[in-house]
């Protein structure tokens, strides 16, 4: 269960008792990504469902975003914002990649944040307003589904840069691949019918981004896998609420 401990250690604050981490291990530990970021959904979910018993549903989903960034350390989102102000805002490769490393945020970035974390809010006040539990299921969901997604783009894309945010990728193989996205797969059917269009959803759009960063810089970093995710889970959010809606 190594592997599980760092998986854990690396996607959230929860100390896990593990040191030293090297691309090596953690590219063994991806397999792992998304019952993490399942269990990271359902902390975020039963959040939203609590809160939503003292306050308006958009407040819930405030709250319920917070509990995710304090568990997380806005880990992803920390990659979101270096990489629209890198990717946005540079004109060379060497110049954005420069900015990516900038410990500073940006008027890109900074937008960037201000909308996904108000339009995750949004999802998840909508959800749990109209089926208060149904937002555990779809936020275990999401975090499952967009962290598969991040694991897919490590594959399909090469890596731009050298460091650990984005050189792990190289060491995870294809079987390990393939058992991140049974598990995202498996994970997407938790909230019913929409859950496999939000899956398809959020591949597409970090197809996109991912697509965009190999224009851009050359490839993924580490920035743009947090990108990808939290870009996917907000596709996964939008389609499983817009087929319910339909269906």
């Amino acid at each position: 269960m190594r592997s599980l401990r760092i998986a854990t250690s690396f996607l959230t604050r929860i100390p896990m008792g593990v040191a030293d981490l090297d691309e090596t291990s953690l590219g063994a530990a991806i397999a792992w990504f998304p019952p993490v970021g399942a269990l990271i959904g359902f902390t975020i979910g039963t959040v939203a469902v609590a809160a939503a018993t003292l306050a308006p549903p958009f407040v819930a989903g405030l709250a319920a975003v917070a509990a995710g960034l304090l568990l997380t350390g806005a880990f992803h989102e920390d990659g979101l914002a270096d990489t629209f102000d890198g990717l946005a805002g540079g004109v060379t490769v060497e110049g954005r990649l420069e900015i990516m490393r900038d410990s500073r945020i940006g008027t890109y970035g900074a937008a960037a944040l201000f909308v996904a974390l108000g339009a995750k809010a949004g999802w998840l006040g909508a959800i749990v307003a109209e089926a208060p539990w149904r937002v555990v299921a779809a936020a275990a969901a999401a975090g499952a589904v967009s962290r598969a997604v991040a694991v897919a783009q490590m594959r399909l894309v090469p890596t731009a840069v050298a460091g650990l945010g984005a050189t792990y990728a190289t060491e995870a193989r294809w079987p390990t691949v393939a058992t991140a996205l049974a598990a995202g797969t498996a994970a997407a059917l938790l909230p019913g019918p929409g859950g496999l269009g939000g899956a398809l959803a959020a591949f597409g759009v970090g197809t996109l981004v991912g697509a965009w960063a190999r224009r851009s810089i050359g490839g993924i970093t580490g920035d743009v896998l947090g990108a990808v995710q939290v870009l996917a889970e907000l596709a996964f959010y939008a389609a499983v609420f817009g087929i319910d809606r339909w269906w």
